[in-house]
C-alpha cells in the first residue's frame, strides 16, 4: 500500500522547473541560449569591447548571478558564440564540397569559397580580431576553430595553385594570392561589423552611394568579396560568368546587385548612339501609366507626361542617380508648360534588371518606352524580360534597338559593350527576336528602320568611340513595337 501511494504521489508531482525565474517573472527553458541571444545582439549594435556582463544580464532580464552560473566570463561568452556561428554555417560549407567539384573548375570554387567564407565570417556577431586576440588569451579552446581556418586556408592555396598551372588565374605567386584572398575575407567582415554599428559613416558615404542603396547585407559583403578576389585573379567576363554559374547550380540563392553595381559604375553613355532618343511613340496614351527605362535627365518623361494628361502616370528610372536627380529638379519647370495641379511623375534609381526597386509590381504597366541602351545593360535578356512583367495583359513595348545585318563575333561585342558602342555591340536580328519572343512578346513590328554607323553619335560632330575589326557588318536602328499577349 505505501509503495503503491508513493508511486501516485510521484505521478502528480509538479514538472521539474528549468532554469531560473527571469525578472518578469518568467520562467526559461534555455537560459543559456537566452544569454547568446542578448550577447549576439549587443555585440552587434555597440561592439564587443563595449558590451560588459552586467548589459548582457540587463538585456536578457537576468539577475547577472543567473549569466555567471553558465558562463565565468566574457571569453566563455564568444567561445560558445564562435562555435554556434561555425554549426550554423557548416551545412554551408558541407554543401560546397558536394555541388562544387574542384578538378577543372579551379575559378569557380574560389569563387564560391569566397562567398561562403565571407558569409560565414560575416555572420560572426563581433569582428575576427576578436578571435585572434581569444585565441592568444585562450589558445588551446580557440585550437580547433583555427585548425579548421588553417584548412580552409591550404584548401584554397592549393585550387589558386592548380588554376594557375591551368592558366584559368593570372598572377604569379599562389601564396600571395592566398593571402589577397583571406585578406578581403576578414576586411569585408571588418568593413560589416563597422557598418552594422554606424561607424566610419563619412568613410562609407561614397562606398554606400556607390554599390548600395542601404547598409548591405551578409550576402552583399559575401558576394563583393567574392568578386574583387575574382577580379584579381581573372577577368571580368570570368566573375559574370562565375556567378552565373554558381546560380544555376542553384548554390547562390540571395539576391544581390554587386554585379549590377560594379557594371554600371559611372557608365552614362553621355552623347553616343545608346543615348539618342527619338521619342517615337503612338499618339493615344491619355490616361495610361507608362514607364521610361533609361529615363536620364527626364526630358522624354516630361514629354510623355503631357501626352498622358493628368490622370496618366509616367515612372522614369535610371541607374545614375545624378540624372535621376536632374529629372526631378526639372519637374516643377515641366510642371508650368504643362498646366498640370499636380505632377504625375515619378523618378527613381534603379537597375534595369530589377524594377522591383522601383516598386513596379506585376501587371502594371499599359507602356514601356526604351531606348537603344538595352545593347549595353549588364543582361539584356533580363531587362526584356523585365519589361515584359511589369505590363499588363495587352501592353505594348516600344523598344528602340540596333541591330546587326548577319553576326557579329563575340568578342567585338564584348570590347564594344566595354567602351560603351551599342551599335557594335548589337545583336543580328535574329538573335534580339528570338530574345523578345522567348520573354513572351507577339511577333515584333517594326515601325522604322535605317542604317547607322558605328561611330554616329547623338550630337553632330560626336565621334563614338569604336572597336577596329575587319568584319563586313551593316547596322540598323530600328524601332519595334512588341505586345504582351491579352489574357
Amino acid at each position: 500500500m505505501v509503495k503503491k501511494n508513493l508511486t501516485n504521489n510521484k505521478e502528480k508531482a509538479a514538472p521539474v522547473r528549468r532554469g531560473r525565474p527571469r525578472k518578469d517573472g518568467a520562467v526559461s527553458t534555455n537560459q543559456r541560449e537566452e544569454i547568446l541571444d542578448a550577447a549576439a545582439k549587443l555585440f552587434t549594435s555597440q561592439g564587443c569591447s563595449r558590451t560588459t556582463m552586467s548589459s548582457i544580464s540587463h538585456e536578457v532580464g537576468m539577475d547577472q548571478s543567473s549569466i555567471y552560473y553558465w558562463f565565468k566570463n566574457k571569453d566563455d561568452i564568444l567561445l560558445a558564440l564562435l562555435a554556434r556561428t561555425v554549426e550554423r554555417n557548416r551545412g554551408m560549407i558541407e554543401r560546397l564540397a558536394e555541388v562544387l567539384p574542384r578538378d577543372g573548375e579551379e575559378d569557380l570554387f574560389i569563387c564560391a569559397m569566397a562567398y561562403a567564407a565571407t558569409y560565414v565570417m560575416c555572420d560572426l556577431p563581433y569582428e575576427f580580431r576578436e578571435v585572434e586576440a581569444l585565441s592568444l588569451r585562450r589558445p588551446d579552446d580557440v585550437k580547433s576553430y583555427l585548425k579548421d581556418y588553417g584548412r580552409t586556408y591550404r584548401t584554397v592555396g592549393r585550387a589558386i595553385e592548380r588554376g594557375i598551372r591551368r592558366g584559368i588565374f593570372r598572377v604569379d605567386s599562389p601564396e600571395m594570392a592566398a593571402e589577397f584572398f583571406f585578406a578581403q575575407v576578414e576586411g569585408a567582415q571588418h568593413r560589416h561589423h563597422l557598418r552594422c554599428l554606424n561607424a566610419w559613416e563619412d568613410t562609407f558615404t561614397y562606398v554606400r552611394s556607390f554599390a548600395f542603396e542601404r547598409i548591405p547585407t551578409k550576402s552583399d559583403e559575401a558576394r563583393l568579396a567574392a568578386t574583387t578576389i575574382c577580379l584579381a585573379l581573372c577577368t571580368e567576363r570570368n566573375v559574370v560568368r562565375l556567378f552565373r554559374e554558381l546560380a544555376l547550380r542553384g548554390w547562390l540563392e540571395c539576391e544581390s546587385h554587386i554585379e549590377l553595381s560594379l557594371y554600371y559604375g559611372k557608365r552614362t553613355f553621355e552623347f553616343g548612339r545608346e543615348s539618342l532618343c527619338k521619342m517615337t511613340l503612338p499618339d493615344n496614351l491619355e490616361g495610361l501609366t507608362v514607364l521610361d527605362a533609361g529615363c536620364r535627365r527626364g526630358k522624354g518623361a516630361y514629354k510623355i507626361s503631357q501626352m498622358v494628361g493628368p490622370t496618366g502616370r509616367v515612372i522614369g528610372t535610371n541607374w545614375n542617380a545624378e540624372y535621376i536627380r536632374e529629372a526631378q529638379a526639372g519637374v516643377p519647370r515641366a510642371l508650368e508648360r504643362s498646366g498640370f495641379a499636380e505632377s504625375n511623375m515619378e523618378f527613381s534609381v534603379v537597375f534595369p534588371e530589377d524594377l522591383h526597386w522601383a516598386g513596379i509590381e506585376d501587371g502594371t504597366v499599359d507602356v514601356v518606352y526604351a531606348n537603344t541602351a538595352l545593347n549595353l545593360t549588364f543582361e539584356p535578356r533580363e531587362v526584356v524580360n523585365e519589361f515584359y512583367r511589369v505590363l499588363k495583359p495587352g501592353g505594348l513595348l516600344i523598344q528602340g534597338l540596333v541591330v546587326a545585318e548577319g553576326e557579329v563575333s563575340e568578342p567585338v561585342v564584348r570590347a564594344a559593350r566595354r567602351i560603351g558602342n551599342c551599335v557594335q555591340a548589337a545583336p543580328s536580328r535574329k538573335q534580339a527576336f528570338e530574345a523578345f519572343r522567348d520573354a513572351g512578346f507577339q511577333e515584333p513590328e517594326i515601325v522604322e528602320s535605317y542604317p547607322v554607323r558605328p561611330d554616329q553619335g547623338s550630337r553632330d560632330g560626336y565621334r563614338v568611340p569604336t572597336v577596329d575589326f575587319a568584319e563586313d557588318a551593316v547596322f540598323y536602328e530600328e524601332v519595334l513595337h512588341l505586345r504582351k499577349p491579352a489574357e
